[in-house]
């Protein structure tokens, strides 16, 4: 609904036609459009759509290299920065990964509809890192409804975990999780 405003605010689309900057109005919107739109295929072409270069994820601080004290009027010196903390590892990472709340029925049904959504999901998970294999259990197989990908390394698995958990695709939030290799 347009109770809010239209999702786009502004359009700048460049003179030759070949890319264009959109503003939505808000996050909630971008993440839609972004699941939805890219590598959608218009006019023969794949779309390649994402976030502007030194796109700032919400909540988190931009590296500006500011001091982060003053020193005081009594010329005291300023308080050191503080560390910097580690990235957070995963001790449970794999090169698996599963996801739910992304597949439904009916693209398991038709041939041509399952084939499409493995290559796409491929595709997909290829921007982390290199994919081993694909697997979308069919009805009468176990965990029919996940997906499972294997990733050549942790590294990619890991990024794709990252990158796809809790991202909308077809109005649900899509869960990614680590398995054990031995589960693939």
């Amino acid at each position: 609904s347009f109770e809010s405003g239209p999702p786009c605010l502004n359009i700048d689309l460049s003179a030759d036609g070949k890319f264009a900057f959109v503003e939505f109005r808000d996050e909630a919107i971008t993440t839609i459009a972004l699941t939805l739109f890219d590598k959608m295929e218009l006019c023969g072409r794949p779309l390649n759509v994402g976030r502007p270069r030194g796109y700032i994820e919400p909540g988190s601080q931009p590296a500006l290299g500011l001091p982060t004290s003053l020193p005081l009027l009594g010329g005291q010196p300023p308080a050191p920065p503080p560390a910097p903390i580690p990235p957070a590892v995963n001790p449970a990472a794999t090169r698996c990964i599963r996801l739910d709340k992304m597949i439904t029925s009916d693209m398991l049904e038709d041939d041509e509809e399952y084939k499409d959504v493995l290559e796409d999901i491929r595709l997909e998970c290829e921007r982390f890192g290199k994919v081993e294999q694909v697997k979308i259990p069919r009805q009468g197989e176990p965990n029919v409804g996940a997906c499972f990908v294997l990733f050549a390394d942790k590294e990619g698995a890991a990024k794709g975990q990252q990158m796809l958990h809790n991202r909308q695709f077809d109005g649900n939030s899509v869960v990614a999780a680590f398995i054990p290799e031995t589960d693939f």
